[in-house]
C-alpha cells in the first residue's frame, strides 16, 4: 500500500511539473490530455486515473498551496504574533509565487475560491487583535470582513503578479496597517 500511495504521488507530481512547463509557454485550454501526458512522461491510463482534464491538475496545485498555507499556523493573541503571522503569510505566497502567478492567469477568481477562502480565513483570524469587531453592529461587521476578504487578497495578487519588488515582511506591514481598525467609524476611544 505505502509502494502504491509513493506511486501515486509520483504521477501526480509529474504531471504537475509537466503542466506547469506547459504552461509557460501556451494558455490552459490549448493543453489536451495527450501532450501533458507526453511531456510528464505518463500514459494516459495513468491520467485518467487521477483527473478528468488538464484543468484538474491545476485545482490539484491550488489545493496544494491551500493545504501549505494552512499548516503551522497558529491564531495570533497579540498585536506582535498577528505582524508575525501576516509575514508568514506573505513569506509562503513569496515562495509560491511563481505557481500563484500560473494560477491567477489561467483561472478567474470564481475558480479560485479554495485559495480565496483560505486567505480569507487566515486574515479572519486577525480579527480580535487588529479589529475590534465587539465594538460594530452587524452592518459594519459585514463591510470589514468584506474588506479584509477582498482587499487583502487584491493587494496580494497585485504584488505577486505585477513583481512589485517589496519583501514578505513589507507587504506584511502594510497589510496590518491596511486592516488596523481600532476604532469604529473613525471615533477615538
Amino acid at each position: 500500500m505505502e509502494r502504491e500511495n509513493q506511486r501515486v504521488a509520483m504521477s501526480k507530481r509529474l504531471l504537475k511539473e509537466g503542466l506547469l512547463r506547459m504552461l509557460e509557454n501556451q494558455e490552459l485550454d490549448k493543453v489536451n490530455v495527450s501532450a501533458l501526458c507526453r511531456e510528464s512522461g505518463i500514459n494516459r491510463a495513468t491520467f485518467y486515473r487521477h483527473y478528468t482534464c488538464p484543468r484538474d491538475v491545476l485545482l490539484d496545485l491550488e489545493r496544494d498551496i491551500v493545504r501549505e498555507l494552512g499548516r503551522n499556523l497558529k491564531r495570533p493573541t497579540s498585536h506582535e504574533e498577528a505582524k508575525l503571522y501576516l509575514e508568514e503569510i506573505c513569506t509562503n505566497l513569496y515562495d509560491h509565487k511563481d505557481l500563484l502567478r500560473i494560477l491567477i492567469k489561467c483561472k478567474t477568481d470564481e475558480d479560485l475560491a479554495g485559495l480565496l477562502d483560505e486567505l480569507s480565513q487566515r486574515i479572519w483570524d486577525l480579527r480580535d487583535e487588529v479589529v475590534q469587531i465587539r465594538l460594530l453592529d452587524q452592518d459594519s461587521l459585514r463591510l470589514i470582513s468584506t474588506f479584509l476578504y477582498t482587499g487583502a487578497y487584491y493587494l496580494l495578487r497585485q504584488w505577486l503578479t505585477e513583481e512589485i519588488p517589496k519583501t514578505p515582511k513589507e507587504v506584511a506591514q502594510l497589510l496590518y496597517g491596511a486592516i488596523l481598525i481600532r476604532t469604529p467609524l473613525g471615533e477615538n476611544n
